[in-house]
């Protein structure tokens, strides 16, 4: 009798731990779910913002580390029918030794990528869309060539992501952890994302992604508040190719 009334005894005492355990797991999904909801949401308002980037990539971090920190500024805009994004950098650091000014520009249009490098007096179009054919969001076209992710909806991500919601502090950012699925687009780059994504803005402002040959991409934004959803001029997105510079067309849509 005082073993059958020990195990009552125990069973009634975890009681309440077992259930709040169980439930944890319903509530963290939830979490998951309104945190993509409202990424979502605001990946489709936004129509505009100016921000300050940092992208450092570091190679061969198990043998003989090298990491490469560029910086500048990117801008995007979209209206109902069409879409841009910049990229500007203007200094690179290499390892520990002190930045030098770098140059080099990244135009997407919807249609095509422009990169202009001012040190190898380079300007390179790769043409992704017939100019008949509807646009590619300008976002979309630059997370093809720099991790840059989480400013679509959220059945995008869901598509080419297996997603997890990691536990963290209110005052810190929200952390996502982005598995790479198979049938992904990226599955040939990546193997797995990290999204940090602003508790007030519900934009990511730090992706680390981990490619297939185990180096590391890290991607700082810092948003300048005043600057999001306010008009842009589009001349910020018509950059000067100097004609002297030597000029290459890849994969032009429409063309034999």
């Amino acid at each position: 009798m005082n073993s059958i009334k020990s195990i009552i005894i125990t069973l009634l005492l975890l009681g309440p731990a077992s259930y709040a355990m169980s439930t944890q797991k319903v509530k963290h999904e939830d979490n998951l779910k309104t945190t993509l909801s409202k990424m979502s949401e605001a990946a489709n308002k936004l129509t505009s913002f100016e921000a300050e980037i940092t992208y450092k990539i570091i190679q061969d971090p198990e043998l003989f580390e090298s990491t490469t920190a560029n910086k500048g500024k990117i801008w995007y805009f979209k209206d109902a029918n069409h879409s841009y994004t910049r990229l500007s950098f203007t200094s690179r650091q290499e390892d520990s030794f002190a930045p030098e000014k770098y140059h080099e520009e990244y135009i997407f249009d919807g249609y095509s990528v422009t990169r202009i490098n001012y040190q190898l007096k380079q300007i390179s179009i790769d043409q992704l869309a017939k100019k008949e054919d509807k646009p590619i969001d300008a976002l979309e076209l630059l997370s093809e060539n720099m991790p840059i992710i989480g400013f679509t909806s959220s059945d995008n991500l869901s598509k080419d992501f297996i997603i997890k919601l990691l536990p963290a502090q209110k005052t810190k950012p929200i952390e996502l952890n982005l598995a790479v699925k198979e049938n992904s687009k990226y599955y040939n780059k990546y193997v797995r994302l990290q999204l940090y994504v602003d508790r007030k803005l519900y934009l990511p402002t730090q992706i680390i992604a981990t490619t297939r040959e185990n180096d590391t991409y890290d991607i700082i934004l810092n948003f300048k508040r005043g600057k999001l959803d306010k008009p842009i001029k589009l001349d910020i997105f018509k950059v000067e190719q100097p004609s002297s510079f030597e000029k290459i067309k890849t994969n032009e849509q429409g063309k034999d």
